[in-house]
């Protein structure tokens, strides 16, 4: 089996999902791009193979450090990942895995003409709809990942509430759409507040507000 984020949007949940299903004896293969914030994980139940986002460069380097404008991220992940998506079809043909799971789409209509030419060539695919359509849509979002969520053989969503919105969202689909609940992180458990507090210098009974993820005008 192999697991997809080309993006690495999504980075704790494949890793947990990764080892969740090695742990079963499944082989298999994570194929995604550089973290850039912080190090990776590890496993030694699977395979990580870094086949997106090259053009990243490695750690420490002139490109890495440009990387980190999100402008020039967006700008280096679009130039090179139409050359890393063939390299990603040419390496599944020869490898012919039984499943390959997509976690995120970074151009829904190019990954849709990829979608289709790995099913045209016998193999299975499942996409995992982690938002129905980008918080921020341009106009032809709708369009692009109707496409591509119809190519797959099968959808996940988390909720039944997301099922629905995907539903309003791109209209019906005869793909079938199977809920699979959000798991709890066995990663990272919850730890001692104050304990966490005191190591991060804050008050003891101050209001703390948590911004998660990138700045963006939607949140």
């Amino acid at each position: 089996m192999v697991l997809v984020d080309p993006g690495r949007q999504v980075p704790g949940y494949c890793q947990a999902l990764a080892e969740a299903l090695a742990a079963t004896g499944i082989d298999l293969d994570f194929v995604t791009a550089p973290l850039l914030h912080y190090a990776a994980e590890t496993s030694e139940r699977f395979h990580t193979e870094l086949r997106f986002g090259r053009l990243l460069g490695p750690e420490g380097s002139r490109l890495r450090r440009l990387a980190e404008r999100p402008a020039a991220r967006r700008l280096l992940r679009g130039l090179g990942y139409p050359f890393e998506l063939v390299g990603f079809l040419r390496a599944m043909r020869r490898r012919r895995p039984d499943l390959i799971h997509l976690q995120w789409s970074l151009w829904p209509g190019l990954d849709a003409l990829a979608v289709a030419a790995l099913r045209r060539g016998g193999l299975p695919l499942v996409y995992t709809v982690h938002n129905s359509l980008p918080h921020e849509p341009r106009p032809w979002h709708r369009w692009s990942y109707r496409r591509l969520y119809a190519r797959a053989d099968r959808l996940i969503v988390h909720t039944e509430a997301s099922r629905a919105r995907l539903a309003r969202f791109v209209g019906p689909l005869s793909v079938p759409v199977e809920v699979v609940p959000m798991p709890a992180d066995p990663v990272a458990p919850a730890g001692d507040r104050r304990a966490a507090r005191r190591r991060l210098g804050l008050p003891a009974q101050a209001p703390l507000l948590l911004f998660l993820g990138h700045a963006r005008p939607y949140k």
